[in-house]
C-alpha cells in the first residue's frame, strides 16, 4: 500500500506480502500495517463477550466493540466481531489485533447494527485480556441493547469493575509478528503511521504477491474475528 501525502510531499509505503483470505495463511481479511515494517504487526487482545442467560438474550445482529486507551484519546476504532454465536448463556471469545498498545483500557464501547429478525441483545459483560501487559479487565453491562427494551439503546459505554482486575505474567511474545514485539513508537500512532487493510467480502480472496507460507493457530482480527463459544445453550 502506498500513500502519497501531496500536501507534505511525503510518500509512505506499507509493505504487506500477505494473503487477505479466510482460507489462506492465517485466515485474516483485515490487517494493521506499520509504515516501513517488514510485515503487519500489532498487539493482540483476547476479548470475551458474555451474553446473558435470560429469555431472548441472543441476537443475529453484527456485534462491534471499540477499546479506549487509558487517557481516552486513542482507541481501536470500531471492530466487528464476526463469527460469534451471541446466544443465550454463551461466551464468545475473539483474538483482536490492533497496532496500538491501549492496555489498561479506560472503557469499552459495545453495540450492534440492529439487523436481523432477533436484533435485540442482552449483554452480561465484556472481558478483555492483553497478554502483552498481563492485564485482564472486566466491564459489566447487564442491560439490553434493544430498541424495544429498557432505554432503547443499541450501543453502550462500559466501565471497568476495578475490583475484578487480574494481573498475570506478561507474555512479550504475543505480538502478531512473532519473536520479540516492539511497542509502537509515538510516530507510529499518528494518522500516517499505520493503515488498516480490509477485504469486506468474506467469501472472496485477495492475494498479495510474495505471500510466505505460514502455519499455526489462526487468530481473529477486526471484521474477520473468529470466535469460540462456550457455555450452555
Amino acid at each position: 500500500v502506498i500513500l502519497d501525502d501531496m500536501g507534505n510531499k511525503v510518500v509512505y509505503e506499507f509493505p504487506v506480502n500477505r494473503w487477505f483470505a479466510l482460507d489462506e495463511d492465517d485466515g485474516k481479511i483485515q490487517r494493521d500495517i506499520l509504515v516501513g515494517a517488514n510485515q503487519p504487526a500489532g498487539i493482540i487482545y483476547n476479548v470475551q463477550i458474555v451474553t446473558g442467560n435470560i429469555r431472548g438474550a441472543g441476537t443475529n445482529s453484527k456485534i462491534h466493540i471499540v477499546m479506549h486507551g487509558t487517557k481516552g484519546l486513542r482507541n481501536s476504532g470500531k471492530v466487528f466481531l464476526e463469527g460469534g454465536k451471541f446466544e443465550r448463556g454463551l461466551t464468545d471469545i475473539f483474538n483482536v489485533e490492533i497496532a496500538a498498545l491501549l492496555s489498561p483500557l479506560s472503557r469499552v464501547t459495545i453495540g450492534h447494527n440492529n439487523d436481523g429478525v432477533s436484533a435485540g441483545w442482552y449483554c452480561e459483560k465484556v472481558v478483555v485480556y492483553c497478554p502483552f501487559t498481563g492485564m485482564g479487565q472486566t466491564f459489566p453491562c447487564g442491560k439490553w441493547l434493544d430498541e424495544k427494551e429498557g432505554d432503547g439503546l443499541i450501543e453502550r459505554e462500559l466501565y471497568e469493575m476495578v475490583s475484578l482486575r487480574q494481573r498475570r505474567q506478561k507474555n512479550t511474545s504475543s505480538s502478531s509478528s512473532g519473536g520479540s514485539p516492539r511497542r509502537p513508537r509515538p510516530a507510529e500512532r499518528h494518522s500516517h503511521s499505520s493503515v488498516s487493510c480490509v477485504v469486506p467480502w468474506a467469501s472472496s480472496r485477495w492475494d498479495v504477491p510474495g505471500t510466505p507460507p505460514e502455519e499455526g493457530v489462526q487468530e481473529a482480527s477486526g471484521i474477520d474475528a473468529r470466535a469460540t463459544s462456550t457455555g450452555s445453550s
